[in-house]
């Protein structure tokens, strides 16, 4: 099965590293935030203190990823995820 990985925590990274260890999961992307993001009732940004380096563990092991600049409705990120052709998504954390 083809999934994308979405998180940007260290319980979800556990979660992609645990999926890895399964033959029939094959992770065709990964969709993560910065540490620092805004949100609607944030503007100026919030910090995820529960944050980790989804982004690097991605591109050690491989993967592709793209990293959240605007919002999960960004049409850019829509392109890219859909250009992968998943049958899943994970999204954990």
């Amino acid at each position: 099965m083809r999934f994308v990985f979405i998180g940007s925590s260290k319980f979800g990274l556990r979660c992609l590293s645990a999926c890895l260890e399964i033959p029939s999961l094959n992770v065709v992307g990964v969709v993560t935030a910065p540490q620092t993001f805004a949100i609607s009732y944030r503007p100026e940004g919030v910090r995820n203190i529960l944050y980790a380096d989804v982004a690097s563990f991605a591109a050690e092991r491989g993967f592709p990823s793209k990293t959240l600049v605007r919002s999960m409705g960004d049409p850019e990120l829509f392109d890219t995820v859909a250009a992968w052709k998943p049958d899943a998504f994970l999204v954990a954390g």
